[in-house]
Order: structure tokens, then C-alpha cells, then sequence
């Protein structure tokens, strides 16, 4: 009762405040559900400001204030890492750094022999990403006992769904080395040894909706970063719409290169908001929205779809974050039942074969037989599991390995 009453809290708290609310709690970023609904690429522009707005440290000068927040192995450490009877502690921001690691869900399809469809950088080139989470998020998930296994398979026997406060918002980063000269024109961080790394890829989350809201950004210089879906912005970019790049035959050109000016360009708006939140326009004017996502189809219902050329690599195509989250799920031993990014794997057939979920979520996903269902009666977006566990896969229905509780939200779980 006291975790959910602290949660209750910090909602009220936040209603009250509003959006121009003061950051002096970097974990606590105020959010309008009204414009992420009605204007999902305002919003998120203006989540992207707030969150990377200098966290003034005075033993990390230059990080933003989401590198300040808890990371996957700080959420989720392995229980016998910590004291008996202890749970996962807000880190100190003066003394963390960044503990990046490889993609994790890249690693596993590739030791599957999956080959990106689509590589805008080398594979030489060394490529790490973390996932932080605000202060709400954290302590919801430390709160409900939801960082561990036995957590999880405890939540699964009550039959409770997960949802996690309305001012949670969850950032992934991803990174490639960095160059002397890169902090001209990319953010530029650095890790727990001492490397320097440059962003070139933000997705950030926020459960301003039920469903969460969704936006994915990138560097300007990513290679394809328009392919296959598109760019779009109706607010920050004076092109609010870049159609991917086709060849004189009509075939898509893949990996291709997007000009600033024609597609990231942005508009006097956006300028101001970054001005206000004190971002240089030399660095993070480099960074253009790929698009937002609010729900998992269209008016005329049509799959949504939405991915970065970098996080999604090999799959942007058919990359929907809703519906990829949508299929977190958690058995009665706290496992996940689902594998999150494809719904029909490469194996050993053509890479073009390999499918990501799109569209609405597919009930069967949850069902232990057509009229048992061992859910909640909702899903939405979330993501459970570590990659020895993806092994798990659907039947040919699509049906997990046993009934699963799908997550409410936007969960990770640790060992």
C-alpha cells in the first residue's frame, strides 16, 4: 500500500504541476496527454528537449538528463548480487556512467545466422545501447517487486495486470565510437572505461497514453534512415514528409543517404523550444524525428509501423514498436512465453522471410487453448525477457509456448 500510495503521489503531483512544472527532480519530466494524443509529433519534439537537457553535473559535464536515470542492470540486477532482503537502489548520478552493451536482440538473431536486410554501418564498427528509465518507472517497478523472476511469476499468479504510472517514460539509446571531431555534430558520451561514444539513435517512450506514446529519432548522417517507411514530422522538420528513396525503375534504394536540408531541416518552432531548453542547435539540430506512433493501426486500419534504421536494423520494414512491445508475457515460472521482435523468424530461409509484428496484438499470442485465457483482459506495450529465453517460439497459430500474463506496459525483466 505505501509503494502504490507514493505512486498515487507522484501522479497527483504531476496533474498538479503541469507541463511547465520545475525539473528540479530530473526524474520527474511533467507530460500532456492532450498533445500526445492530439499532436504526437509536438510532443514528443518536446519530450526530446526536456530529456536531453544538460543534467549540469559537476563530475559528468555535458550528459543529459535520461543518462542520469536507471539502466537495465541497475533496474534489473541479478538477486544474489545484492544483500539478502535488499532491492535495486536509484543510482547516484554523480558517480554512474554509462554501462553499454551490444544489442542484445541483434546478438540473437545473429547467432540464428540472421543478416540484416538493411546495414548502415559496418559490422566492424562497434555498436552499443542501453535502456534508461525515469524515476517513476523505477520506482513502480522496484515497488511492485517486478525486477526479478520470482517477482514476476508472483504477479503472474495473482492475475493482476501491470500498469505503470502515467509520467513513466523509458529512453533506448544507441551509440557507435566516437571520433575526435564528432562532438561537433553528434552527442557524445562516455562510458564506464573511459570510451567516447556518439548517439546516433533515441527511441523514447512516455505512458502520457494508455498505450504509451512512441517516437524514434536519428542522426541526421544514418545511412537509410528514410528506407522503407518513410520520415515523417508535422512539426519539427519544414519537410514534414520524406518518401523512401527509389531508383528511375521504381525499386527501393536501400542504405542511401537523406539530405539535411530536404528532410531534418527544422522549423522556427522547434528552434525556440531548443533555445529554451538550452540544446545547441550545432549538436542536436542534427537529430530529426523518424516518426511518432500512437496506436497500432490507422482510421482505415492499417498496421502502423515504425523503426529506426539503426535499433531496428534488418527489419524497419516490418517494424512496429506497439505491436513488437504488445507481445511481452510472463508464464508461472516468470519467463517470457513470447519471442518480442519477429513473429515468423529468418531460419534458414531468405532473410525478406523474417516478419516483425504489426498491426493489433493477436489474442491466440496469450491463449493456452481457444477458450482458456490465462491474461489480463487488456495488452498493451512491453517488452520481457533476455535473449535465452526468445528461444521459446509460437506454434504455427502464433501461440505461445504455455498461456502467458501479458504485461500491461513497457516492462524489462532481469534474471
Amino acid at each position: 500500500m505505501k509503494a502504490f500510495a507514493r505512486v498515487l503521489s507522484a501522479v497527483v503531483v504531476s496533474m498538479l504541476l503541469g507541463a511547465g512544472a520545475s525539473l528540479a527532480d530530473p526524474g520527474n519530466i511533467p507530460v500532456d496527454p492532450a498533445l500526445a494524443i492530439n499532436h504526437p509529433d509536438e510532443f514528443n519534439w518536446r519530450l526530446f528537449a526536456d530529456v536531453n537537457k544538460d543534467a549540469h553535473l559537476a563530475s559528468r559535464p555535458g550528459v543529459a538528463i535520461w543518462e542520469t536515470w536507471a539502466d537495465d542492470p541497475g533496474t534489473f540486477p541479478a538477486p544474489a548480487s545484492l544483500p539478502a532482503g535488499s532491492a535495486p537502489m536509484w543510482p547516484d548520478p554523480e558517480k554512474a556512467c554509462a554501462r553499454l552493451r551490444s544489442n542484445v536482440q541483434l546478438n540473437a538473431l545473429r547467432s540464428r545466422a540472421f543478416k540484416p536486410f538493411v546495414v548502415p554501418f559496418p559490422d566492424n564498427n562497434p555498436h552499443q545501447q542501453e535502456t534508461r528509465r525515469n524515476k517513476a518507472t523505477f520506482d513502480f517497478i522496484v515497488g511492485q517487486n517486478l525486477w526479478s523472476r520470482a517477482g514476476l511469476a508472483d504477479r503472474f499468479k495473482s492475475g493482476q495486470p501491470i500498469i505503470a504510472p502515467s509520467e513513466s517514460i523509458e529512453v533506448k539509446a544507441d551509440w557507435l565510437t566516437a571520433s575526435a571531431d564528432d562532438s561537433k555534430r553528434y552527442h557524445v558520451s562516455v562510458d564506464c572505461n573511459g570510451k567516447s561514444w556518439k548517439l546516433v539513435g533515441l527511441h523514447i517512450i512516455s505512458k502520457a497514453l494508455p498505450n504509451w506514446s512512441w517516437a524514434t529519432f536519428e542522426h541526421v548522417d544514418n545511412a537509410g534512415r528514410c528506407d522503407f517507411i518513410g520520415c515523417h514530422d508535422s512539426y519539427g522538420a519544414t519537410v514534414s514528409s520524406t518518401s523512401p528513396l527509389q531508383s528511375a525503375e521504381g525499386e527501393p534504394v536501400v542504405g542511401g543517404t537523406y539530405p539535411a536540408d530536404a528532410t531534418c531541416k527544422k522549423t522556427e518552432p522547434l528552434t525556440g523550444i531548443f533555445t529554451a531548453a538550452g540544446l545547441d542547435q550545432a549538436v542536436w539540430g542534427n537529430y530529426c524525428l523518424k516518426g511518432s506512433q500512437v496506436d497500432f493501426t490507422t482510421l482505415a486500419g492499417e498496421p502502423t509501423r515504425l523503426g529506426n534504421s539503426v535499433t531496428e536494423k534488418g527489419f524497419v520494414r516490418t517494424s512496429s514498436c506497439m505491436s513488437c512491445h504488445s507481445r511481452a508475457s510472463t508464464d508461472a515460472g516468470g519467463l517470457s512465453v513470447l519471442f518480442p521482435g519477429f513473429v515468423k523468424l529468418v531460419g534458414e530461409a531468405a532473410q525478406e522471410n523474417s516478419e516483425g509484428p504489426i498491426g493489433s496484438p493477436d489474442p491466440f499470442w496469450f491463449k493456452a487453448t481457444d477458450l482458456q485465457v490465462l491474461s489480463s483482459r487488456q495488452t498493451s506495450s512491453g517488452l520481457s525477457g533476455s535473449p535465452d529465453k526468445w528461444l521459446r517460439q509460437p506454434d504455427r497459430r502464433g501461440r505461445g509456448a504455455g498461456a502467458g500474463l501479458p504485461h500491461r506496459d513497457f516492462i524489462y525483466r532481469g534474471e
